[in-house]
């Protein structure tokens, strides 16, 4: 089931730089970043997935520092 991005109540973040095996997400209401640690075939992932410059959206858990 998809989850509306708008009105969930999880914590939501745009993702601003892809590194090695982490990338850093920053809060789409506070603006603070964030750096989560990735595998480096995720990394792939989202390297070829911005490539287009398009703002990918994630929800995110503060606590635990991972993408959900």
């Amino acid at each position: 089931m998809c989850e509306c991005f708008i009105t969930s109540d999880k914590d939501k973040a745009y993702i601003d730089y892809v590194g090695y095996n982490y990338l850093i997400i920053k809060d789409i209401f506070t603006d603070d970043p964030v750096k989560i640690s990735i595998s480096e075939q995720e990394a792939n992932f989202w390297k070829e997935e911005l490539s287009d410059q398009e703002t990918s959206y994630v929800f995110y858990d503060k606590e635990k520092k991972i993408l959900l």
